[in-house]
């Protein structure tokens, strides 16, 4: 899940909380935010890397552009 979509999900489980909840809404809403957070935290994982990619694949065009 992205996280426009997290976001998204979050909009519709905080109208959700806002009607009368039972302990098993309480217990099914823990579950998706452990599993929104887990999905952030992949996108972290990858926005990292791609960066990673990004400065290496800079640091070569400037390596090319400074060769005469």
């Amino acid at each position: 899940m992205t996280p426009g979509q997290v976001r998204q999900e979050l909009g519709e489980l905080l109208v959700q909380m806002s009607q009368p909840t039972t302990p098993d809404d309480v217990e099914t809403w823990t579950r998706a935010l452990i599993s929104y957070e887990h999905d952030l935290d992949w996108a972290d994982r990858e926005v990292s890397l791609l960066r990673k990619a990004i400065a290496n694949i800079r640091t070569a065009l400037t390596a090319v552009k400074e060769t005469p």
